[in-house]
């Protein structure tokens, strides 16, 4: 029960930012916004597909390829705003303390073979390390 309610403040927190920036992407006619419009929706999409399934069959899908898409869409499209928001000179700045990102995604990923499955969690720790790197590159 605490996970349907949970999931479902989740939700409302996705949809909300999701209206929010597709508003301000109406508002503005630009192409970050709608990038981060087209993150949030489909995260939330995933996760509506991830909450009705529990609240229909009372537990966790084991393989759920509709939510999979759907967060594997939304961390593409965070790493396309993420290129889009890049700066000039930051194509050729490489940090080496921006390497903490995949290399923690790769440990991740290795952590997570015991449970989940090797595509889907090599797939996550490609895209997500990615975002990490480009996240801590701004950053720093």
């Amino acid at each position: 029960m605490i996970e349907i309610i949970d999931n479902a403040i989740q939700l409302v927190v996705l949809a909300g930012c999701c209206i929010y920036s597709a508003v301000l992407s109406i508002k503005n006619k630009g192409q970050v916004w709608f990038l981060l419009t087209c993150f949030y929706g489909a995260f939330a999409l995933g996760l509506i597909h991830w909450l009705l399934f529990m609240v229909f069959y009372s537990g966790n899908p084991k393989l759920s390829p509709v939510s999979d898409l759907s967060w594997l869409a939304g961390v593409s499209f965070l790493l396309v705003l993420q290129d889009t928001l890049r700066l000039p000179g930051e194509n050729t700045y490489r940090p080496v303390l921006a390497l903490a990102a995949p290399v923690f995604s790769a440990i991740m990923c290795l952590f997570f073979f015991r449970w989940g499955h090797y595509f889907l969690n090599i797939l996550y720790a490609l895209l997500m390390g990615a975002c990490g790197y480009n996240a801590l590159r701004g950053l720093i």
